[in-house]
């Protein structure tokens, strides 16, 4: 439940830490935590010789469990990347003894995952050589668990790091939640924003020494720094939405991270989107992309610049195959040369598997149900209802099958964004102007947290007409992956001929007919 007001303890030593605690704590995160005894920051060149030739094993294994009960258990993950996609989610299958694999794609050393067993476990693990995961689910089902109780057991080389990881997490629980919200709740165009967040991160740091006074460990230095990418990325986007360089960025600069986790990842993120949009100068009328990459190695160094390259993206599968291919060029250092190079395998597969599906889809019969129908409405929106379980490739093949003769338009929304729903209007105007054209407007919403009813009334408040389909979130995940897509809303075009067009359509709200003609054959 989220409270309105701090804890006292924590709104006393709010009042108590006065602005000097600035200097000091600029002081405190400039002179530690770059070297941790037993990691390797990913910014070192002996990094390269950390990486095995195999990724590390995580296996879990489900006790006290009936066979109906390991029927019936969903299990999903997260795995952190270094990436613009900071996580990829996936699901994995546990069998008729109640072992669970997860399968993890680069022999990164302790890559974070984020694991969810049903509706009984939730929690962050670590994987650097080999984890084992035991779950009483008996334990369990007396109350959903986060993180650690007396029915979870982290085993195996990994076991000892990813205990006190988690046992860290649980640390005064509620007053780390107070923090974190209050971190939420900044505002970065307040004066007084960096005097706020020192005094948020001193109590954060306060929290971490207790915490390893009492659990004296190996990993304590971990936790700083952590904490410290934390700190400085807040630090980051406060500067760049402000629109002022942080007194202490040569600081900043050389920050180093231990983890692959969602706060050093972030960090880098954050840190690169500074850089771009706060340091390169924005009327550069030459080529953008060699211009940004040969300033970025310019101040941050081959290897650290290496890997803030991996946050080169874009949205759109073409250009995104071209980027990687650019930035590919420029890449010296060993592991993120064979990360890079395998994502542009993999994106060159893509888009032949893209085309390759558009191609072979078949003429399927005239009544051919996309999914469950569940109504038509009368303003011209058809809803359907896909069942679990559906692969991409077939739902795509069935669209292109369903409207042979059409373009298409898929537009990726959800219930809870903001954005979609906003450019929604666009889309029904321009269906409206286009309503004599062989094109048809595909609406794909997940169901994240939300529901077959809020989808459905959703359409009819909006009156938004076309074709629907409510679709579970790895399906909506894996189909928008396959046109590199990550964020709602996200839209993508297909001609008459079959093919994906590039840049066809970034926001319903700037799209006109001529963006749609464009689509169908000459």
């Amino acid at each position: 439940m989220v409270k309105p007001k701090l804890h006292t303890e924590l709104k006393l030593v709010m009042i108590k830490i006065s602005f000097l605690l600035v200097n000091f704590l600029l002081l405190f995160f400039s002179a530690k935590a770059q070297v941790i005894n037993g990691f390797v920051s990913i910014t070192d060149s002996s990094y390269n010789s950390f990486l095995r030739s195999a990724p590390p094993k995580v296996t879990g294994k489900i006790l006290n469990a009936s066979k109906t009960e390991l029927s019936n258990l969903k299990i999903s993950y997260s795995l952190v990347t270094p990436f613009k996609e900071i996580q990829s989610t996936r699901i994995s299958k546990v069998d008729s003894d109640g072992i669970f694999i997860l399968k993890i794609d680069y022999p990164l050393p302790y890559q974070q995952i984020w694991l969810q067993i049903g509706d009984y476990f939730y929690t962050a693990i670590y994987a650097n050589k080999d984890l084992i995961i035991e779950l009483d689910l008996f334990e369990l089902k007396r109350s959903n668990v986060d993180f650690y109780n007396n029915g979870v057991r982290y085993g195996g080389a990994d076991g000892d790091f990813n205990t006190f990881m988690n046992k860290s997490m649980l640390y005064k629980r509620e007053t780390q939640l107070d923090i974190s919200r209050e971190i939420d709740k900044l505002s970065f165009n307040n004066d007084n924003f960096l005097e706020h967040t020192d005094s948020l991160f001193y109590i954060k740091k306060r929290l971490d020494e207790e915490f390893v006074a009492l659990n004296p460990s190996p990993y304590a230095s971990v936790l700083e720094n952590e904490r410290l990418s934390e700190y400085y990325e807040k630090v980051l986007m406060g500067c760049l939405i402000k629109g002022v360089v942080p007194s202490f960025w040569d600081t900043i600069k050389k920050h180093r991270t231990y983890l692959i986790s969602n706060s050093s990842m972030i960090f880098y993120k954050t840190l690169y989107k500074f850089f771009k949009y706060s340091q390169l100068k924005s009327n550069f009328k030459g080529d953008a992309l060699h211009y940004e990459i040969a300033q970025m190695d310019s101040v941050f160094g081959q290897t650290y610049s290496d890997i803030l390259k991996m946050q080169i993206h874009s949205n759109d599968i073409l250009e995104n195959q071209k980027f990687l291919e650019v930035v590919n060029t420029s890449i010296k250092t060993p592991w993120v040369k064979v990360l890079l190079k395998k994502q542009f395998n993999l994106s060159h597969e893509k888009i032949l598997y893209v085309n390759k599906v558009l191609e072979e889809a078949k003429e399927l019969p005239v009544d051919i149900k996309l999914g469950n129908p569940l109504t038509e409405l009368p303003f011209g929106a058809k809803l359907y209802v896909l069942e679990e379980g559906i692969k991409p490739e077939d739902l795509l093949a069935t669209l292109k099958s369903s409207f042979n003769s059409k373009a298409i338009v898929l537009d990726f929304w959800a219930t809870w964004c903001e954005p979609c729903i906003k450019e929604m209007p666009y889309s029904k105007t321009l269906q409206q102007e286009a309503k004599n054209l062989p094109i048809e407007f595909i609406y794909i919403c997940t169901d994240n947290t939300s529901s077959i009813d809020r989808w459905r009334n959703k359409i009819i408040e909006l009156k938004q007409p076309g074709t629907h389909l409510f679709v579970d979130q790895y399906l909506t995940g894996a189909l928008m992956a396959l046109f590199g897509k990550s964020a709602f809303p996200s839209y993508v075009s297909i001609n008459q001929s079959g093919q994906v067009v590039k840049d066809n359509i970034q926001h319903m709200s700037s799209a006109n007919l001529e963006d749609l003609k464009k689509l169908l054959r000459k």
